[in-house]
């Protein structure tokens, strides 16, 4: 597995989750943005740890592929997931009392983008291999989050924390978890012989 983007990005959505408190003010909005940039970030990161440099050796091998992808996925995920749990906890450590709590609903979030970019490159590894595999699976990623941003209504995905609908945002993303872990099971099954 190719651990450097993911490691990279993860050292990233640190710094951008320390950046927003630069002054003495606290911007929930602004410290919202890069909790979830760092998870777009991981997310696409996430994707590079399904690719597998060695796949003409192991295809031959007896351990099935869906076996093998299901492992990398829960590899990447894991570590996606342990790389945003430690921005957010940098994050909700620091909060003033007055917002703590304020970001319950952001894991929900992060997990569905996550899951989200390890989906897309799973689905187009069935395929292709290697980089260019985790660079389509992470540019379908951002092309998602990009039309979701673009796309206001009221079910928009990306309410700030001052908006009204901030506190109902969180159960539209959880109806949104089964899609990625449907799309995973896709991408993982084995190739057809």
């Amino acid at each position: 597995m190719d651990w450097v983007p993911l490691g990279v990005a993860a050292l990233v959505s640190v710094l951008i989750t320390a950046w927003g408190f630069t002054g003495p003010y606290v911007d929930t909005d602004l410290l919202a943005v890069s909790l979830r940039s760092a998870a777009v970030l991981l997310g696409a990161a996430a994707g590079f740890g399904l690719t597998d440099a060695a796949e003409n050796t192991t295809a031959a091998s007896p351990v099935p592929r869906w076996m093998r992808q299901w492992t990398r996925t829960l590899l990447a995920g894991a570590a996606a997931a342990a790389a945003w749990g430690v921005a957010y906890l940098s994050v909700e450590l620091r909060l003033p009392e007055e917002h703590s709590g304020v970001f319950a609903g952001l894991p929900v979030e992060a997990a569905v983008v996550i899951l989200t970019g390890l989906a897309c490159t799973s689905v187009v590894r069935r395929w292709m291999n290697g980089y260019p595999a985790a660079l389509i699976g992470s540019t379908v990623l951002l092309v998602l989050v990009a039309v979701s941003l673009m796309y206001r209504s009221e079910f928009w995905l990306w309410y700030p924390p001052s908006a009204p609908e901030w506190e109902g945002l969180h159960r539209v993303w959880a109806v949104l978890i089964p899609l990625p872990l449907l799309m995973l099971v896709i991408g993982n099954r084995e190739n057809p012989r």
